[in-house]
């Protein structure tokens, strides 16, 4: 039970970190306590169900990361393009100027 007692309070120490905004940097230490969760809910046998239950945590901190933190918008950017694009939206702006006839 003390090592299930540790590792719980590792995890809300993390937890707690991560939720203060001046240490963003702990999200890392945080998906790494994650995906030793989840190599042990696999290494047990555990259903599927709970296993996934850690990767869509870590989807989530990893998610709200990227909403409240300028920087790593930076660093990934979203872009959203439309269903259809045509072959000359790819091609050199000169070219593009000359299909499109202007």
């Amino acid at each position: 039970m003390g090592l299930a007692r540790g590792l719980g309070i590792l995890g809300l120490v993390c937890t707690a970190l991560y939720a203060y905004p001046r240490t963003r940097s702990w999200a890392i230490l945080l998906t790494g306590y994650l995906g030793g969760t989840v190599a042990t809910h696999l290494r047990a046998g555990s259903p599927v169900s709970v296993t996934c239950l850690w990767v869509y945590l870590g989807i989530m901190l990893w998610g709200g990361l990227y909403l409240r933190d300028d920087r790593l918008r930076a660093l990934i950017p979203y872009r959203r393009y439309g269903r259809f694009r045509s072959s000359h939206d790819f091609a050199h702006p000169q070219l593009r100027l000359r299909i499109e006839g202007h």
